[in-house]
């Protein structure tokens, strides 16, 4: 079975490098725009060739952008991963294009509507495409947004489009490599056999370390001859060593104390506006405003003890936070639960049909009507319908306003119609767990950062230390006069090594 085992593991492997590579390109943008001109000019910008195509930089560059900004890479560990997969993903698409093209292999217009409005979407079209809120997956919603995508980014649309053609001329490629394995009767048979065979056996070992060193003699004509036969094993790859002095361009007690004043200039004005969107816009933050109250619990800032204390209105700051500093005012206080379980039955649209039926749903309902039976054959919320209607709820979930207020803000026991952009809903509040203080606070936060003075002046001293050190002799000792340098050497730089240890 080990065999069959094997082949399992790695078809697994293969469908899901299929979905996460999918996922990747239905998100590219634009992903084979480009020239070649763009950043470099009429200089050439291919970087590869494979399989006799040439891979334009601009190609590359372009996708693994629209990568780093899907999945927010924020250190060199993970650029460099991500890195990794574009390129993979490049060789790859390249390749199969031409097995595809020799296959015949071709995705039909039916095709396409099907995966993208049939019942069954795959798993990365859902992901792309379902409802935020709810989860569910309304072919009639996505087509209208498809449409409108269509209209207004047409290179973007046709580069997603792509993106799914691929996905299904990959599926279909598996699918026929899945179904070439064959795995005999007789073989599985024998398989099994043989690792139910046991049997006892005893040996003897003689470490090496017992061996006296005086016993063996080893020239070095013996050493010679071997290298030279095996010359293959002590093949090292081209390397360079060299050493290094770095100049900081960190931020100087200056750029920090300019930031500080900054917000200090801007806090009265902080203190008296009611537009808090407005400001924070005007004036750039890090920290996005959200016009929701987060629970005593769920408050993660520094200071918090010194903020939640603030009567509505006041601010705090401005304080330290990693490597920002930040001005917090309070915009509001409530009490709130930190979870909520509730029920409820949508019906999709606002107009008057919409609305007479959410009415006849309320009237079923308190009439003593069953919730399952009505979430099962009446709610068009998709998510939900083969559990009662039911979804328990945390402070910090991404909700529709109404429904979060109702939810969160009205009482346990509470029933009631809300409209939503989604619909109307009627909505039970079922429970309520762990009430307390709530706030609603605006941060304006400015990060920490080099000045151009600071940096050009670390970028002058890295000048002048170069001009004066075009030989290793001046390089060591205009290191050794400047105690503020350090020389880090670094041995061994391959190729096609992608760091220098300490950079």
């Amino acid at each position: 079975m080990s065999i069959i085992q094997r082949i399992r593991d790695r078809a697994a492997w293969l469908i899901f490098g299929a979905i996460a590579l999918a996922m990747i390109g239905f998100i590219v943008t634009d992903a084979f725009q480009g020239g070649g001109g763009g950043w470099f000019g009429s200089q050439p910008t291919t970087v590869a060739k494979i399989n006799g195509e040439k891979i334009d930089y601009t190609v590359y560059q372009t996708r693994l952008a629209e990568a780093e900004e899907r999945y927010r890479t924020t250190n060199d560990a993970e650029r460099e991963m991500m890195q990794n997969q574009v390129w993979s993903q490049l060789v790859e698409e390249t390749l199969l294009k031409d097995v595809f093209a020799d296959l015949g292999f071709f995705v039909s217009d039916k095709e396409v509507n099907d995966m993208l409005y049939g019942p069954n979407p795959p798993d990365f079209i859902r992901q792309q495409l379902a409802n935020p809120q709810t989860g569910e997956y309304d072919p009639n919603a996505v087509y209208q947004r498809l449409e409108q995508f269509k209209r207004e980014q047409p290179q973007q649309f046709n580069a997603a489009m792509q993106g799914i053609i691929y996905m299904r001329m990959r599926q279909k490629y598996l699918a026929l490599l899945e179904n070439t394995v064959y795995v005999p009767k007789w073989l599985v048979e024998k398989a099994n056999a043989d690792n139910s065979i046991m049997t006892n056996a005893s040996y003897v070992a003689v470490p090496y370390y017992t061996i006296p060193d005086s016993a063996v003699k080893v020239t070095d004509e013996d050493v010679k001859d071997y290298i030279n036969k095996h010359k293959a094993q002590f093949k090292q790859e081209e390397s360079r060593s060299i050493a290094y002095v770095s100049f900081s361009g960190a931020p100087s007690a200056k750029d920090t104390a300019d930031v500080v004043q900054t917000l200090l200039n801007v806090k009265p004005e902080f203190d008296t506006t009611r537009d808090q969107v407005g400001f924070l816009a005007r004036n750039g933050t890090e920290t996005e405003y959200s016009d929701k109250f987060v629970t005593a619990v769920a408050l993660q800032v520094p200071f918090k003890d010194s903020i939640t204390p603030l009567p509505e209105g006041r601010i705090f700051g401005p304080y330290l936070d990693a490597n920002t500093y930040v001005l917090a005012k309070m915009i509001a206080k409530r009490t709130m639960p930190d979870t909520v379980k509730v029920r409820h039955i949508l019906i999709k649209g606002t107009d008057s049909v919409a609305k007479a039926r959410i009415d006849s749903v309320k009237r079923v309902l308190e009439s003593g009507g069953d919730w399952k039976i009505m979430a099962a054959t009446v709610s068009e919320d998709e998510g939900s319908k083969n559990t009662g209607g039911e979804y328990t709820f945390n402070s910090i979930d991404n909700l529709a306003p109404e429904f979060y207020e109702a939810a969160f803000f009205g009482n346990k026991g509470d029933k009631k119609i809300i409209t939503t952009q989604f619909g109307y809903h009627y909505i039970e509040v079922m429970d309520q767990k762990k009430i307390g203080p709530a706030y609603k606070v605006a941060y304006l936060s400015k990060p920490i950062i080099a000045s151009t003075t600071t940096t050009d002046g670390a970028s002058g001293l890295a000048s002048q230390f170069s001009g004066q050190s075009r030989t290793l002799k001046a390089f060591d000792d205009n290191a050794a006069k400047n105690p503020s340098l350090q020389k880090i050497p670094v041995d061994n730089i391959s190729p096609s090594g992608s760091e220098i240890p300490g950079l």
